[in-house]
């Protein structure tokens, strides 16, 4: 999840308050979730989440979503951890062999690594929408609009562009190793934090999976 205002300056014509802010969701095929805008820029992280959800936004039963440390950690929303280097590179500064000082920034990087997908969905975005790179000459309400609607556009592109792709690589593909290169498994939001508040849960289930990538780390 990310800031709408990282990305897009609106601003209401003739106002010197700060910009509007929102927020937006997006997932691993570089699709945009959820498309929130409107906010003053001033509004708290917690606040336009807590709204969002309460107007219909849910996470699926059993997954979550990466957010940056503005955000409460919980068992749906996964912060990384405060107090500890997070952005890529710092970490691309050291040694490999010293790139981490202890589980939590390797937790961390990890973390920052899946959330570039956010970056990478906004530069799609703004490559194939130049429109919202020179927003301020419209009026507030259109600029908002505008968002949203080039999103939906986005990822409707994105929809039947992946249905080409894969049609191409059915045609292409004649036979399989049956070799698995999947990840390392991380613990689902079900596993062993079924109990406890929002917090407690979402504490543990990060050093689940903190501890799970640092143990496999001393293993390799």
């Amino acid at each position: 999840m990310e800031h709408i205002s990282r990305h897009f300056q609106i601003r209401r014509p003739h106002s010197r308050k700060d910009g509007v802010t929102g927020m937006v969701a997006v997932d691993f095929d570089d699709n945009f979730m959820a498309v929130v805008s409107g906010w003053e820029g001033s509004a708290h992280d917690a606040l336009v989440l807590r709204r969002t959800i309460e107007d219909g936004f849910t996470v699926p039963e059993g997954r979550y979503y990466l957010v940056d440390a503005g955000y409460a950690n919980t068992h749906q929303f996964l912060s990384p951890y405060r107090g500890k280097t997070y952005h890529l590179a710092k970490f691309q500064q050291r040694r490999p062999e010293n790139r981490y000082r202890n589980a939590e920034e390797l937790y961390n990087h990890r973390h920052a690594q899946l959330r570039n997908v956010v970056e990478k969905a906004f530069g799609i975005l703004k490559g194939r929408f130049r429109i919202l790179k020179d927003m301020h000459r419209y009026k507030y309400a259109f600029q908002t609009n505008l968002v949203i609607a080039c999103c939906v556009l986005h990822n409707f592109i994105n929809r039947h562009q992946k249905l080409q792709d894969e049609q191409d690589y059915e045609s292409e593909s004649t036979s399989s190793d049956g070799s698995d290169d999947s990840d390392i498994d991380v613990p689902s939001t079900s596993a062993n934090v079924s109990r406890g508040t929002d917090a407690e849960r979402g504490g543990a289930l990060r050093d689940s999976i903190r501890d799970i990538l640092w143990n496999a780390r001393r293993r390799n």
